[in-house]
């Protein structure tokens, strides 16, 4: 994995490791979901629909051009990682456990 990037325009929250996941329209991850319970108190999750505001600049500030995708970063806002496409849920597991250890 590359050197850790400090995060664009886009604001991220600080203080626990961020989950951001832009998607097109309403969805329910029910693997994520499931991943959010578990995890919450130690990572902030946030979900964007690319199609608002915030979910389009967030997307330009991240260079995402393939729904859905998610963006992972420390708890500084340094991007730890970028997946374009699907993740399953044990790749989204694996991502989110490394990152609270």
């Amino acid at each position: 994995m590359p050197a850790a990037q400090l995060a664009p325009a886009f604001e991220l929250p600080k203080g626990k490791p961020v989950y951001l996941t832009l998607h097109e329209g309403d969805t329910n991850d029910a693997g994520l979901q499931l991943l959010e319970n578990q995890l919450s108190k130690e990572v902030n999750f946030m979900k964007l629909d690319a199609s608002s505001d915030e979910g389009k600049e967030a997307a330009e500030a991240f260079g995402i051009e393939k729904l859905p995708a998610a963006v992972v970063a420390d708890s500084n806002g340094n991007v730890l990682a970028k997946v374009e496409g699907a993740l399953t849920t044990r790749e989204m597991d694996r991502a989110l456990k490394d990152l609270v250890k």
